[in-house]
């Protein structure tokens, strides 16, 4: 199971959190593990591509990811919505390997 979490501060995403591992088919062929690690690496990418990294800390280790932001940031906010959203719709498309929560 996939867990995420999107932790708010003063509106602004401030932890994201997503570990586990979906196990909806067999290791390369999970498409599930693998759209949620696109997504992560996709967004982690265009952070440091726009100079940005400097404003969040991030870990990606197998299984688990953290994100802090340091320094809020119109652009980094958005790029983080994004992933956000991203995670919501693959938890609306596999119930049952994703959970998704927002804390405020």
């Amino acid at each position: 199971m996939i867990e995420s979490t999107f932790a708010y501060r003063d509106g602004h995403l401030d932890v994201i959190t997503v570990t586990g591992h979906a196990q909806a088919k067999a290791y390369g062929k999970d498409i599930v593990c693998a759209g949620a690690s696109t997504a992560i690496i996709i967004t982690v990418n265009a952070l440091e591509q726009l100079g940005l990294d400097a404003k969040v800390v991030s870990s990606v280790e197998e299984g688990h990811f953290k994100l802090k932001v340091k320094t809020i940031d119109p652009v980094v906010d958005g790029l983080l919505r994004n992933l956000e959203h991203a995670f919501i719709d693959l938890y609306r498309q596999y119930p049952d390997f994703v959970r998704y929560r927002k804390e405020e």
